[in-house]
């Protein structure tokens, strides 16, 4: 009896598909092709991109990058994850050179923003995947509920609803907003 291994697809083959304009993630070596975000769910990261960025630019903190930018999660098998929106911290990115490819290494925040056919399970698994790559915080952010789950490196994980405040300590120290300021239109 013969069997034969799948082969698997590293992060640099992987990169060399990200131009056509599919979405996809590689997940242990597979490639996983996206369902295109809702509208709503885009407008809410975008908010969330455009919220972190004039923090960032104003403190000179590092990068944020919106959800083309892909992160080198875990090597053999490799994984890519892209987030909706991430930070980076210029201690990550030596002589302030932001890298043509992928990061490899995990973004100090990521941020997911969930489509209603998203599944709890795969969300689950990419905020794993963040934390253990080294991700110091994990925004899980839900429009219809209008709430947002946080995870910390440190293992703590929260709500936040409506009426409470975003912080981002400690990767972006001074960062807050009302949690219904990522909500508006």
């Amino acid at each position: 009896m013969t069997s034969t291994a799948r082969a698997r697809m590293t992060a640099e083959h992987f990169y060399l598909l990200s131009g056509d304009g599919v979405p996809r993630e590689l997940v242990e070596g597979e490639v996983i092709e996206m369902t295109p975000a809702g509208l709503r769910s885009a407008q809410v990261a975008s908010r969330i991109n455009t919220l972190l960025g004039v923090h960032v630019d104003e403190t000179r903190a590092g990068i944020v990058i919106g959800a083309q930018g892909g992160f080198v999660l875990a090597r053999d098998p490799d994984t890519v994850r892209s987030p909706d929106v991430a930070f980076v911290s210029w201690a990550k990115l030596p002589e302030a050179q932001v890298p043509s490819s992928f990061g490899d290494f995990a973004p100090d925040l990521a941020v997911e923003v969930l489509s209603p056919t998203d599944r709890e399970t795969e969300v689950a698994r990419k905020v794993q995947e963040y934390l253990n790559a080294g991700t110091q915080l994990v925004w899980v952010v839900f429009p219809e509920m209008r709430r947002i789950r946080v995870h910390a490196a440190s293992g703590t994980m929260h709500w936040l609803d409506e009426d409470d405040t975003l912080t981002a300590d400690p990767v972006l120290p001074g960062f807050s907003c009302p949690v219904r300021e990522v909500f508006e239109i």
